[in-house]
């Protein structure tokens, strides 16, 4: 390097200078203002989130970072094409290692008015905003740009990223007041990452897959980011906060957001235990060796609706690949004697469950009968 290019930065007054060697004087680059950052568009706001995302010097990172949220909301996809693209992809690199860099009780070290936990919950916010495509990415998330991004975003530690902020955030909201946030914004991400191929649920192949393919469990992009998000420990996190749910008595969290945070959960479980693969096998079995049933049950009688008692149930039927289309569709009898056991722990929560039952029973008797007959289940008592 030329000897007149290297760079001295001196404090002069209130502003930063640089003094190069050859006497030339430079005004340094200085942190962009919140104002500023709330006019970013995609390539200014993903250069910007590439130099200053992971620094001190930027006090308003937590704006920083929920700008790539409300670009998102306000412009869709095209606009976080341009974020990810922006400076080699240093930007992501830069947004996933944020997400790690503080604890949730800190405070920023130049605004201690602003808790470490808004800068994680943006980071993860972010995060998310990336894996759905913001507003109009219905169909792009369902597309192969949508997939390719979860992809891009589990190869470069997003998902490790995202299970370490939840598991160091906690529930204790007097220690961490965005704690539910956090996992909030956490739980979207996994279960946006592991979307499937098919643009809904996806069980883990290609949809061009062959019959032959299928049954040989070939793994596809979706089994490869579940896989992803089992390794980096999202099973359990999931499962932390179902349990957190169950033993939510004062715990800072209102009965609606419980309920909006149970049935992220119970997606974000599902997607993640998708796959009729081994591998998917072994992520069902690591998780009812975390004790998944006793935690969502409890969860469910907690928060109570018929639409989380419909997810709780789509749930327990994945846990048990009940929805692989070529299995028998019948219950594992060891894990569903678990489920009939922690309902009968919970008797308010067993006659909620009969309502309802009753409800679907008297609008069609016969697909009652069939799906217990089929799921090789006795009918519920009354019934």
């Amino acid at each position: 390097m030329c000897i007149s290019t290297i760079l001295i930065t001196l404090s002069v007054g209130m502003e930063d200078v640089e003094v190069a060697l050859d006497g030339m004087v430079r005004l340094a680059a200085m942190p962009p203002t919140a104002a500023s950052i709330l006019n970013m568009r995609g390539s200014e706001l993903g250069a910007a989130v590439a130099k200053w995302g992971t620094t001190e010097e930027l006090e308003d990172k937590a704006l920083l970072f929920m700008r790539v949220s409300m670009l998102g909301q306000t412009y869709g996809p095209q606009e976080l094409d341009e974020f990810v693209e922006a400076d080699d992809g240093q930007a992501l690199t830069a947004l996933i290692t944020a997400a790690m860099l503080h604890t949730c009780a800190e405070q920023s070290v130049n605004d201690p008015g602003v808790p470490a936990g808004l800068t994680i919950q943006g980071a993860l916010t972010a995060l998310g905003t990336l894996a759905t495509g913001g507003v109009h990415g219905e169909e792009w998330k369902e597309s192969s740009a949508g997939l390719l991004r979860c992809t891009l975003l589990a190869d470069n530690g997003a998902l490790n990223a995202t299970v370490s902020a939840m598991n160091a955030a906690g529930f204790d909201v007097s220690s961490c007041p965005q704690a539910w946030q956090i996992q909030q914004a956490g739980l979207h991400v996994i279960s946006s990452i592991c979307l499937g191929h098919d643009g809904k649920e996806g069980l883990g192949l290609p949809s061009d897959a062959t019959k032959a393919e299928a049954m040989a469990g070939l793994p596809s992009g979706a089994s490869f980011r579940r896989e992803a998000a089992a390794a980096a420990g999202a099973v359990e996190a999931v499962i932390s906060v179902l349990r957190a749910l169950r033993d939510c008595v004062k715990c800072g969290l209102k009965k609606k957001d419980a309920r909006t945070m149970l049935d992220l959960a119970l997606r974000a479980l599902q997607r993640v235990l998708l796959g009729h693969e081994t591998a998917g096998a072994a992520r069902r079995a690591r998780a009812v060796e975390g004790h998944v049933i006793p935690a969502m049950v409890g969860a469910l009688d907690m928060v109570f609706t018929k639409a989380l008692l419909q997810q709780t149930i789509q749930t327990n039927m994945i846990l048990m690949g009940q929805d692989d289309p070529e299995g028998d569709g019948k219950a594992d009898p060891v894990l569903d004697h678990e489920w009939q056991s922690e309902i009968k722990k919970r008797p308010s929560l067993g006659v909620k469950m009969q309502e309802v039952m009753m409800e679907m029973y008297t609008a069609n008797p016969d697909n009652v009968r069939n799906a217990h007959g089929k799921a090789g289940m006795a009918m519920p008592d009354g019934l």
